[in-house]
């Protein structure tokens, strides 16, 4: 975002990184087009990454840093509408980004659904009550409940759709990997990553339902 108060979570967390940090804006919808930014040194650092053996293996130049949260799927519904767990939702109508994991999760379960093209159409399916609750991944779940008064997200534990995040850099910078290796691990301890991502509203695993309250959503 062009906001200065709310840039990004990973924006805020490259700047506690490193404060002089500059950035280089990509269209990230294509991987090979983000890895050549980083094999072509016009960046050094891309955060957001997955530590997946599939990842690593097909990605043989890049290396990923430790990592610094776990990217999963969370329930949205309405504040008391009573869903706590995924079971809740049989029933129910649930809105899902199409061929998401929480896409995959919800039909398994055999739910009946609605399927969007975004996160932001799922979202606003949900908010014109189109939808009784949607299922999408953490980070969008938390940040367009935040913006918005009246709504619950709630952690899914699903280790199938759940993943640690890294970044990513050159595996030839070793001493660059070492040296944000460290930073991670002190951002962590200090609960500096927890503090960012909480002004987000973004869920970590085994955290109660975040509630969204109309005094905390800035006009």
């Amino acid at each position: 975002s062009k906001d200065p108060a709310a840039p990004g979570f990973e924006v805020e967390l490259a700047r506690e990184l490193a404060p002089d940090a500059a950035f280089h804006w990509v269209p990230t919808y294509r991987w090979p087009v983000v890895a050549r930014q980083l094999l072509d040194k016009r960046c050094d650092l891309f955060f957001g990454l997955p530590i997946d053996q599939r990842f690593v293996d097909d990605n043989p130049r890049i290396a990923l840093s430790r990592p610094y949260y776990v990217m999963g799927q969370a329930v949205v519904s309405r504040t008391g509408d009573g869903i706590r767990r995924l079971e809740d939702l049989g029933g129910r109508l649930v809105g899902v980004q199409a061929m998401t994991s929480g896409d995959l999760l919800v039909v398994e379960k055999g739910y009946a659904r609605r399927v969007y093209l975004t996160s932001e159409e799922t979202f606003e399916a949900l908010r014109t009550r189109n939808v009784d609750a949607a299922v999408m991944w953490s980070p969008p779940a938390g940040w367009l409940a935040r913006k918005t008064p009246g709504f619950e997200v709630t952690w899914i534990r699903d280790p199938e759709g759940e993943f640690q995040v890294a970044i990513g850099m050159r595996k030839e910078d070793r001493e660059l990997k070492t040296a944000v290796d460290r930073a991670i691990k002190r951002l962590v301890e200090e609960k500096k990553v927890e503090e960012i991502l909480a002004r987000y509203g973004i869920p970590v695993p085994g955290e109660s339902p975040v509630t969204t309250h109309p005094e905390e959503v800035s006009t």
